[in-house]
């Protein structure tokens, strides 16, 4: 199952893809945790602005590096693109990442391999 999202940052349509495995190297690169458990940041308030910005710029570069493009954006860009969006889109953001990536009780990934 493909886990990307698109969303409107800095005026431009861009996707971010969190289903590549190029994911968790991004984001633990930036962050020196497991995306998978960033359940305690989305419920902390002062830590989500932070928490929205990694899971961008990993989603975003990991979207570049599958499609072997350049990268033109930096984390301040990043910083800047979400700083500027109203709160209930930030919301939405965190909420449409959730929802695609977390497992419904009873789903499973496929095994690696499978």
């Amino acid at each position: 199952m493909e886990k990307k999202l698109t969303f409107s940052l800095g005026g431009v349509d861009r996707e971010l893809d969190f289903g590549k495995f190029w994911f968790q190297k991004f984001y633990g690169e930036i962050t020196g945790k497991d995306p998978l458990n960033g359940s305690e940041v989305v419920l902390t308030p002062d830590r989500q602005f932070d928490f929205v910005v990694n899971i961008i710029f990993a989603g975003l570069k990991t979207t570049y590096k599958v499609k072997k493009k350049e990268i033109d954006f930096t984390i301040d860009d990043v910083m800047d693109w979400v700083g500027e969006k109203e709160s209930d889109e930030v919301v939405d953001m965190i909420n449409k990442y959730v929802a695609l990536t977390t497992l419904v009780p009873g789903e499973a990934e496929a095994p690696a391999g499978a």
